[in-house]
């Protein structure tokens, strides 16, 4: 099994790092307080990034088997035409079905996890007919903070 890179950030010099995220609040002696990734040999503060541009992996793979993290734009063809989505890692209020026997026929629910954002809707991954999780069908385009044009048609603001 490979070590996953739980984070990913960008450095000042436009540079990405993946790796275990360390957050300092106040300087500790000669590092001065922010975000930091850690390299390959685990030193924690080998990078300091932009605090804006730290993402989590979703531990889910999109079409090619990469990792997914928060803030990817991936797309998805969806009854013929290609879609993108934004990766994000939240939480969602839904009204769902109650079971049978209970007094109400919806309940609120409060679900954290993984959701895939288009024209301002919170889709959380479906499974098709052939038991393939929709991110095993999207494939990873982009990312918010490189890719901005991307993100056009994606959050119904357009």
């Amino acid at each position: 099994m490979r070590k996953r890179n739980r984070f990913k950030g960008k450095d000042v010099n436009g540079n990405w790092h993946s790796g275990n995220l360390t957050v300092l609040q106040v300087d500790v002696k000669d590092v001065k307080k922010g975000c930091y990734i850690s390299n390959k040999a685990g030193l924690p503060f080998a990078f300091q990034v932009r605090p804006e541009t730290v993402r989590q992996c979703t531990g889910l793979p999109d079409g090619k088997g990469l990792e997914m993290f928060g803030g990817d734009i991936t797309e998805l063809e969806v009854d013929g035409e290609i879609r993108r989505f934004v990766v994000k890692v939240g939480t969602v209020v839904r009204d769902i079905v109650s079971h049978p026997s209970f007094t109400d026929e919806t309940a609120r629910a409060s679900i954290t996890g993984v959701y895939f954002e288009w024209q301002g809707f919170k889709l959380f991954p479906l499974v098709d007919e052939h038991g393939v999780p929709d991110n095993e069908r999207m494939v990873i385009v982009g990312n918010v903070w490189d890719n901005p044009e991307l993100l056009e048609g994606v959050s119904g603001n357009d």
